[in-house]
């Protein structure tokens, strides 16, 4: 395997896909993409929306079907991203955990 990762996708169904990053660089992508996933939870702009973090943007779309269309984009673009797709509550929203 090398100096690369192995990275599996729950997106993706079959056999898992080395990734072409080294250990060090998928690191800190992930603390990259950790960080923009607390910096929209912060930010008012983004609450009531759905929005997909990739390891350089935040991409806020009104409804699900519009972040999953970029999503698609950004996938066929490079089918080795690993987006987080989510959405942030409004604020004061109830979320039910059972």
């Amino acid at each position: 395997m090398g100096n690369h990762i192995l990275s599996i996708s729950p997106i993706y169904e079959g056999e898992p896909r080395a990734a072409k990053i080294s250990y060090n660089e998928y690191k800190m992508a992930k603390q990259s993409q950790k960080q923009l996933v607390q910096l929209a939870y912060s930010r008012a702009a983004y609450r009531g929306k759905h929005v997909v973090i990739t390891n350089k943007q935040i991409i806020a779309k009104k409804t699900g079907k519009a972040a999953v269309h970029v999503l698609e984009k950004l996938l066929a673009k490079d089918p080795q991203r690993r987006p987080i797709i989510t959405y942030i509550p409004k604020a004061g929203a109830l979320i039910l955990f059972l």
